[in-house]
């Protein structure tokens, strides 16, 4: 049970990391390279 709950919060948070690169790729060059550099981390 509690196991199911821990993969569905890691597939969560996958897809809310994609949403925000895919938000941020979409802005480009608006984004400083500090940013990027922290996202790219994750």
């Amino acid at each position: 049970m509690i196991e199911e709950i821990r993969q569905d919060y890691r597939d969560m948070s996958g897809a809310i990391s994609y949403l925000l690169i895919a938000k941020a790729v979409e802005e480009g060059s608006k984004m400083p390279a500090s940013l990027w550099r922290r996202a790219s981390i994750y």
